[in-house]
Order: C-alpha cells, then sequence, then structure tokens
C-alpha cells in the first residue's frame, strides 16, 4: 500500500513534469528524472531538444531565484515562442491544465444529487428542483 501510496502522491507524473522548466524550477529536478522526461507526456505537440534546454538554462542562471518567474503563466510571459518553440509549448499545456478536477467532477455531483432526489421526491418535484440547480460554481449545494 505505502508504494501506491507513493505512485499516486509522491513520483511526478509525466504531464505535470514541465513545471521544472518554470524559471525558479529549473534547478530542482527530481532525482531518476531526465531533461527529456519533462517532454514526455507532450510528444505529439513538442519534442525534446538538448540544444533548446541548454539555452533556456543558459538564460536564466544569472537572474536570482527571487527575480526569476514563479509560474508558467509568468514564464510563459518572459519567453520568446520563436527562440524557444518546445518550451514554450509543453508551458504553454501546463499552464492551461485544470489545477483541480472539481470543473469536471461537478455534473457527476449533481447527477448523483438529482438521483438521490428522484427516489426521495415525486417527478413534479424533481422537476422544480433541477430548474432551480444549475450547472454553475455558485450553485453547488
Amino acid at each position: 500500500m505505502i508504494t501506491e501510496v507513493k505512485e499516486q502522491l509522491i513520483k511526478p507524473r509525466p504531464r505535470l513534469l514541465a513545471q521544472y522548466l518554470i524559471s525558479s524550477r529549473l534547478e530542482q529536478l527530481p532525482e531518476g528524472v531526465e531533461e527529456s522526461d519533462l517532454f514526455s507526456a507532450y510528444a505529439s505537440d513538442c519534442v525534446y531538444d538538448e540544444r533548446d534546454v541548454k539555452l533556456w538554462r543558459r538564460k536564466w542562471r544569472d537572474i536570482p531565484v527571487k527575480e526569476s518567474s514563479r509560474t508558467a503563466c509568468d514564464t510563459l510571459c518572459a519567453t520568446l515562442k520563436e527562440s524557444y518553440p518546445n518550451i514554450y509549448t509543453a508551458l504553454t499545456i501546463l499552464a492551461t491544465m485544470p489545477v483541480s478536477a472539481e470543473t469536471a467532477e461537478r455534473p457527476f455531483s449533481l447527477l448523483k444529487r438529482l438521483k438521490t432526489s428522484a427516489a426521495k421526491h415525486d417527478d413534479a418535484r424533481l422537476v422544480d428542483w433541477t430548474r432551480s440547480h444549475e450547472l454553475s460554481p455558485r450553485n453547488t449545494g
């Protein structure tokens, strides 16, 4: 069970490895993870080029960590797409990933409430209930 927990929580997932391209995290690559792994989850959109990564590291080397970008969005703003196309693509994908699964889970939560309500109430009341609850972040209760 401990191995399973480590796999799920501690081991970085391939789709999140691009976070180590963020300027403030360049030197924090976990043990056992290669630079080429940073691009493995995005293979259909960009490719690993050792020269690009060396130039990328060189660009951020002389900038103090306190002054470097701390988020994918900030790093994207400081990146020329033409100079680092693969890094730019990987960071763009990373920046557009949902932070949580809440948005995807909300419809399922509503369906569960509908099913429970249908079992407890008659159809007329269920129809009224569904009209009063929309799929929106402000009406999740």
